[in-house]
């Protein structure tokens, strides 16, 4: 992977097996030179004798502007799929940088464990179980990728 950031001029960003590619898009130039950065990662996987899954591969524009111009990238022949709003390692985030769907989904899978939890542990009488349960199984939810606030004990 090393050889692979030394070629692509973009910001990259990577974790395991996942990078993200981005650079601000202010011109025509910016649209060419990403998309270029693209092309050269598939010829670096190809090198490599790695596929990209393309339908995993999304576009994302954060923007202020009232009206934003949006640029076709593609991967190969295949147009890479504008989203609204992604979900990378296992947070979501919109393209307005807002995270209202992310606890959204938190919440719910959280409430999701403790309704499970309240039905299969409804006969448990030792306090530090369902405390166990509790912290084990619903705050490792709600406590993931927390973004604000102090953190407690």
């Amino acid at each position: 992977m090393n050889d692979l950031y030394l070629l692509i001029s973009s910001f990259k960003l990577s974790f395991a097996d996942d990078l993200k590619i981005f650079r601000v898009v202010a011109s025509t130039d910016d649209h060419t030179a990403l998309q270029e950065d693209i092309n050269i990662l598939l010829i670096w996987c190809d090198d490599n004798g790695m596929r990209v899954n393309d339908t995993k591969c999304k576009i994302i524009s954060f923007t202020r502007s009232t009206n934003p111009v949006y640029h076709r990238y593609s991967i190969g022949a295949e147009a890479l799929h504008r989203v609204s709003s992604i979900c990378d390692l296992g947070v979501t985030i919109d393209k307005e940088l807002n995270f209202n769907d992310h606890i959204g989904i938190m919440t719910a899978k959280a409430f999701s464990v403790l309704g499970f939890i309240r039905r299969h542990a409804s006969e448990f009488t030792d306090i530090f179980a369902i405390k166990s349960l509790y912290c084990t199984l619903v705050r490792s939810i709600l406590e993931y990728a927390r973004l604000f606030g102090p953190r407690t004990a």
